[in-house]
């Protein structure tokens, strides 16, 4: 059974060229299969264009899959590397993605609440160190 979420995705890197951090609050879909949990949303750039989402959460794996004028599949495999490639409009980047930490926070009031810490290499080069937590929270319609 599908369930309307709010879904809270916050990130923060650190080394290579440039610091930053992101956050995103967006309504989506929560659902669950076996132990399998399947977040979707909507997400729109700074240039207006409008990406699908897709977050699928197992056991020991994250997957995240963007589609639209950027496409992208990305694991998040404790303790593996893994390659994938980012497609933009200017051409493809080669990634590459260590996962450090896979961590669930035991938070009463969200549905998910994952930490990932992980290593990013664009092209072969280190870019940063990273951190990304997400947190969903059920929308209660009255």
């Amino acid at each position: 059974m599908k369930k309307d979420v709010l879904i809270k995705i916050s990130g923060l890197h650190a080394g290579g060229n440039e610091d930053g951090d992101m956050q995103l609050i967006v309504n989506g879909t929560y659902m669950e299969n076996g132990e399998k949990i399947y977040l979707s949303y909507d997400e729109t750039d700074s240039d207006g264009e409008e990406h699908k989402c897709r977050i699928r959460i197992c056991p020991g794996e994250v997957v995240y899959s963007k589609s639209g004028i950027m496409t992208t599949e990305l694991y998040y495999i404790l303790g593996e590397p893994y390659a994938s490639v980012i497609s933009t409009p200017y051409g493809q980047l080669d990634a590459e993605i260590v996962t450090e930490k896979m961590e669930f926070g035991d938070n009463p009031e969200a549905m998910v609440d994952l930490t990932l810490d992980y290593m990013l290499s664009i092209n072969g080069e280190f870019a940063s160190n990273c951190t990304l937590n997400v947190l969903v929270q059920e929308i209660v319609r009255e």
